[in-house]
């Protein structure tokens, strides 16, 4: 299997491609960034002969999707939403499926949280996540989204939790270290 990590000079990319090449059933890797001295050092860090460095910016739509279609799996590790929606459009149009740490619901988004998300004209939130519901069902693409830490391993786990002790309901607090005033309320302070 080829993977491709998008953003993959970043620290959650580079952690990314580090734990893919020493998997034994991942054939290469590539990592892309706008950045070619942090894609050097992060291959120098990884030092695998299963990465490729591919300077990209992802601003670019064709060019992404050009580097997309060689690879059977993307992994985008970028830190913004306005980069991950791009990414996602370019991923349905080269046809590749994605596992994106940052974005959680890009068929239903948070009004709040759209960080210069660039909505085509004519279109709502809803409905441009909508469309592009659509057209990954018609090219036959899956998208997993909110696969990072919160979303992503906060909700595992805590599903996880709930099944075990048969639980219908929790509470998950993630995202920081409480100041020590709030930190007095809690039980594990």
């Amino acid at each position: 299997m080829k993977i491709l990590v998008l953003g993959g000079a970043g620290k959650i990319g580079s952690a990314v491609a580090w734990d893919l090449a020493g998997d034994k059933e991942i054939e290469s890797i590539g990592i892309a960034a706008r950045n070619d001295k942090s894609l050097e050092k992060t291959k120098s860090w990884i030092a695998s002969d299963k990465l490729a460095v591919h300077i990209l910016d992802i601003a670019d739509a064709s060019a992404t999707r050009r580097l997309m279609e060689k690879y059977d799996v993307a992994v985008i590790a970028l830190p913004e939403r306005r980069s991950s929606y791009r990414t996602i459009e370019a991923a349905i149009d080269a046809g590749i499926n994605a596992v994106d740490v940052l974005e959680e619901y890009h068929r239903r988004s948070d009004p709040y949280e759209t960080e210069n998300l660039e909505v085509p004209s004519g279109m709502s939130l809803d409905e441009y996540g909508e469309s592009l519901h659509r057209r990954a069902m018609k090219n036959d693409v899956t998208i997993l989204d909110g696969m990072g830490f919160a979303p992503g391993l906060s909700n595992i786990t805590l599903g996880e939790g709930i099944r075990k002790v048969n639980a219908f309901s929790a509470v998950a607090r993630v995202g920081g270290i409480l100041s020590k005033e709030s930190a007095v309320r809690h039980p594990l302070k």
